[in-house]
């Protein structure tokens, strides 16, 4: 068997690499695409099953510090069965919600001093609209 130097491939053959190049490329594409839709679905499935755990509404920690009775403007005290934690949320001045251990003499300080400032406003509101 002898090889003729002067017969040339035929030209719509691509070459063997460029052909395997461009398998893989293709299957890496698809790879990625697929590994990406996964990803996509297992964060919504995390998403969605935190969201139906625990209401928005819990507190997960408390505050570990006492904070300025003047920096409070209100408070709610979250005691219900869906939450792990009872807990006093403190709004305040800047929009923040802060948790705070209801067992706490700093948070039952300010829920009674919360309470006494409610009590003197609308005294003073009665006043005003009686006089």
């Amino acid at each position: 068997m002898t090889l003729r130097a002067d017969r040339a491939p035929p030209a719509s053959d691509p070459p063997l690499t460029f052909s395997l190049i461009s398998s893989c490329a293709e299957a890496m594409k698809t790879v990625c695409a697929a590994l990406v839709l996964v990803m996509l679905c297992s964060l919504q499935t995390t998403t969605v099953a935190q969201v139906i755990s625990r209401p928005a509404d819990c507190c997960l920690t408390y505050y570990p510090h006492a904070i300025p009775l003047k920096s409070i403007v209100s408070y709610s005290i979250i005691d219900n069965n869906s939450c792990e934690l009872k807990a006093v949320v403190f709004n305040t001045k800047k929009g923040k919600k802060i948790c705070g251990n209801p067992a706490h003499s700093w948070v039952k300080h300010h829920v009674a001093e919360m309470d006494k400032m409610q009590y003197t406003t609308k005294n003073t509101t009665l006043r005003q609209t009686t006089a």
